[in-house]
């Protein structure tokens, strides 16, 4: 990683506006692929876009800012450094750094001893631009989390996926390797199921 690209808990901002802005409108595939050739510009620009969700992810994990701000910066010190391995024909780059950042921050509180919160026990925000509409946002996993295990793995993924990762219903199709329609099919559907479980247990 660059040297001053993160300090102990935050990136430097020490980035002009004229090269914050060149970098404004391209996706963040290309972003990653010129992050791999050592583009440091691009990796700043990167960072701008992705931090708030992958600390949103950290923090979940963690339950802990401290703890989270650390996992947020050893997630991009793992991006600089692992750039080269990110394949856009396997997933999105946002895909590729949720990824990256769950497993590590995961691993570590498992190495601690801690137990990892799981996906299902937690309740959700939604994404800036959601998949899922505003009445689906109400629902309250922490009380349908059986409901939510008994869900086959692609429909509970999915719904993960938009809950936890704040993704749209492309990035669900590129993450899990299935059509748009798909992935709305199966968060639309598990919906309706988590949320006939809960009226059945009512």
């Amino acid at each position: 990683m660059p040297q001053g690209m993160l300090g102990s808990k935050r990136m430097s901002s020490a980035v002009s506006g004229h090269a914050a802005s060149a970098t404004a409108e391209e996706s963040l595939d290309v972003l990653l692929e010129r992050t791999a050739s050592g583009d440091k510009i691009a990796f700043r620009s990167l960072y701008d876009r992705t931090s708030g969700r992958l600390f949103a992810i950290c923090l979940r994990i963690a339950r802990n800012r401290t703890l989270a701000e650390d996992f947020l910066q050893e997630s991009y010190a793992r991006v600089w450094e692992r750039s080269t391995q990110f394949d856009r024909q396997r997933g999105s780059a946002l895909a590729w750094m949720i990824a990256l950042t769950r497993h590590y921050a995961i691993d570590v509180i498992r190495t601690r001893g801690r137990e990892v919160l799981s996906a299902d026990g937690m309740e959700f925000e939604l994404p800036d631009q959601p998949a899922l509409a505003p009445t689906e946002a109400r629902l309250d996993f922490p009380a349908i989390s059986r409901a939510l295990a008994e869900l086959d793995d692609g429909p509970r993924r999915a719904i993960i996926h938009a809950y936890l990762d704040g993704m749209s219903y492309q990035e669900i199709g590129t993450a899990l390797g299935i059509p748009i329609g798909t992935a709305k099919t199966w968060v639309s559907r598990g919906i309706a199921k988590l949320r006939r479980s809960l009226e059945g247990n009512a």
